[in-house]
């Protein structure tokens, strides 16, 4: 479980909140993004976030004519020490006649080895980003004679190799974003689209397995960013490979827990590397099927474990699997006063189910701290094992790797990141997991968990 909520911290990184620019200034998107006036005061800030809403556009309209349009996807130069971004996503922006916006950028970091814009943080002006022309061919922007463009080391010995976007041909140079940002813009923007509709394509075919697996947003997330990090390093020739997702994850372990990885108990070691390699090589292996990169000998499988499944033919189940036991490892944090998550309950539950039944409600939970208010952050991981019988075939049936996990507040859902509306403050965590197996059809286990978050009682 703990092990989980490191890969969450390293992968995922924490949230910030944007704040509005005081000062937006002018910045002309008519010739880029048609309905877009020519007077729109822009301007962007950082969330602190290396994925998902990395920032956040404050758009004026200083006009009596109301202003829509659709924002073309982009490259976000590198500002000072801070990480450059593609935002892959074209959203729909509308401001009225004298109104302001503050629009949520969706998008993706294109540099594992600097930090990111901090929340609040101006980012580059809005009229450095580079919108490229998505109908230009990705190998127009290679140049070897251009000063950005530079010839691989033949003894450069990379476990991960960049090709041409969409083909098998290996990319012989290393390529300096800062001098080429069009290049730069056009062949990222192309790299993260294939990496998007692969990801997709395997999900579909239930082909993407990883410790996340269940949480859809974040699995996707992590599997986008990461292959992405590993395209952006070898390409520019920063290198990104195993062993550095390796040591990170190791830091953000020592970190979270205070003590060093020597000190690990050997189960949590062991989860740890089961997690790596399981990460890894999906990482790679939608990378492969997305043909951005190339695996050489001696750097690991260039086609994973999990790309062989696509051949497969699945026989057609007999019997019917059937439901004996969930254990679900529960961890539920509360954000104390001073920003700090404290741990409220860590606890493992189990929830047996009795013969033909198929959905078990556990007992109400009680998770109580001092310093519960309105407002404060909830976050809560639940990680569950099941085990069923085959009814037909006798033994037992493996878990599926299909599993959901819902929060709902009353009849909101929630993320597993959320704030307490009230206290009292009462949820209900819904676990759906199936299993299966050749012999027998499968069969999904439903387990129910009421959890009242209040204040500890006055003694």
């Amino acid at each position: 479980m703990r092990i989980l909520r490191i890969f969450s911290l390293l992968l995922l990184t924490f949230s910030g909140f944007a704040q509005n620019l005081d000062n937006p200034v002018t910045t002309d998107l008519s010739k880029k993004a048609p309905g877009a006036l020519p007077e729109l005061k822009v301007a962007a800030r950082g969330t602190g976030r290396t994925t998902g809403h990395i920032i956040t556009l404050t758009v004026h309209n200083p006009t009596g004519n109301a202003s829509t349009f659709d924002l073309p996807a982009c490259y976000i130069p590198a500002t000072g020490k801070y990480q450059p971004y593609v935002v892959p996503y074209s959203p729909t922006i509308s401001v009225g006649p004298g109104e302001t916006a503050d629009i949520p950028l969706q998008g993706f970091c294109t540099d594992i080895h600097t930090p990111p814009v901090p929340s609040g943080e101006a980012m580059t002006p809005v009229d450095t980003w580079v919108f490229p022309d998505p109908g230009v061919p990705v190998g127009t922007y290679f140049n070897p004679d251009g000063a950005a463009w530079a010839p691989v080391p033949t003894d450069a010995g990379s476990t991960v190799v960049p090709v041409v976007p969409g083909t098998n041909t290996p990319w012989p140079y290393t390529l300096d974003t800062g001098k080429d940002p069009d290049a730069t813009a056009g062949i990222f923007l192309a790299v993260i689209d294939r990496i998007r509709h692969t990801y997709d394509d395997l999900h579909r075919q239930d082909l993407i397995s990883t410790p996340f697996s269940g949480n859809d947003d974040r699995e996707k997330e992590s599997v986008v960013q990461q292959t992405f990090w590993i395209y952006t390093a070898a390409i520019t020739g920063t290198g990104y490979d195993k062993d550095d997702f390796t040591q990170q994850t190791i830091r953000q372990y020592e970190n979270y827990s205070g003590k060093p990885i020597s000190a690990a108990p050997p189960e949590a070691k062991e989860k740890m590397d089961e997690g790596i390699d399981q990460f890894w090589g999906t990482f790679q292996a939608v990378g492969v099927e997305a043909k951005i990169i190339a695996v050489p000998e001696g750097g690991g499988s260039s086609r994973p474990d999990l790309l062989d499944k696509k051949d497969e033919k699945k026989e057609k189940p007999k019997g019917k699997c059937a439901c004996t036991s969930m254990e679900l490892d529960l961890a539920l944090n509360i954000q104390n006063k001073v920003g700090n998550m404290i741990a409220d309950a860590d606890r493992t539950q189990t929830a047996n189910f009795a013969k033909g039944e198929t959905k078990v409600k556990l007992k109400k939970i009680k998770a109580s701290a001092s310093n519960v208010e309105v407002g404060k952050k909830v976050e809560l991981t639940v990680t569950p094992t099941l085990e069923c019988g085959c009814s037909e075939a006798g033994g037992k049936c493996p878990p599926t790797g299909t599993t959901t996990v819902t929060i709902k507040h009353k009849k909101e859902e929630l993320k597993d990141e959320f704030s307490i509306g009230a206290v009292p403050y009462e949820i209900v965590v819904t676990v759906s997991k199936a299993c299966g197996s050749d012999d027998c059809k499968e069969e999904t286990c439903i387990v129910e968990i009421p959890i009242l978050i209040e204040k500890d009682k006055k003694k």
